[in-house]
């Protein structure tokens, strides 16, 4: 990949020198199709010249960039949002050990609806220590998606297990469920 000459005249001494080592390293690839997509480190924002670097990136094996480019794809929000293609990409790597692929990965059944395995890639993530796959996971067991494991009252203590130490590792949105959950129940035994 070749930087356009007006983007890599504009760029200081320090970013023209990330720009020519992209040319043969992966992970360097992946900082500056972060710093086009984003428009950040003074680069412009360019998502087409950005994504270039990525799949390069991508192309070489660079698992950082698999996780990057997936999580526009499921997202939606700078680039088009494409659930089949990010499923193709991290399918190629679900054998590797690494959490944010079996996260991501069931972020992508959870869109197309197949819970009780998206569960399974949750709770696998979570035991990997995604705080952010114990929260899915969690909110999964809570509403009962899936029927596949255990009681009502089993699943609920799971889920409050894994909303507590995900909240505990920093997961805003693991606390604001924990909130609300203790608030209902505060209300609920009240009437009761």
């Amino acid at each position: 990949i070749i930087c356009p000459v007006q983007i890599f005249d504009r760029l200081d001494k320090s970013n023209q020198d990330l720009v020519t080592q992209a040319l043969t390293d992966p992970e360097t690839q992946l900082t500056v199709g972060k710093y086009l997509i984003e428009g950040k480190e003074s680069f412009p924002r360019n998502i087409e010249i950005g994504l270039k670097y990525l799949k390069e990136s991508i192309a070489c094996g660079c698992l950082k960039s698999v996780l990057y480019y997936s999580n526009m794809l499921i997202k939606g929000d700078i680039i088009p949002q494409d659930i089949e293609s990010a499923k193709r990409l991290l399918f190629k790597h679900l054998k590797e050990d690494d959490s944010m692929v079996h996260f991501l990965y069931g972020l992508v059944l959870k869109k197309q609806k197949y819970y009780a395995d998206s569960m399974k890639y949750f709770a696998k993530a979570s035991k990997e220590g995604n705080i952010n796959s114990k929260y899915e996971y969690a909110k999964m067991l809570f509403c009962q998606k899936s029927g596949i494991f255990g009681t009502n009252q089993e699943n609920i203590e799971k889920a409050i297990y894994y909303l507590n130490d995900s909240s505990s590792h920093g997961n805003k949105n693991s606390e604001k469920f924990l909130k609300v959950y203790y608030k209902l129940n505060e209300v609920w035994n009240l009437k009761n």
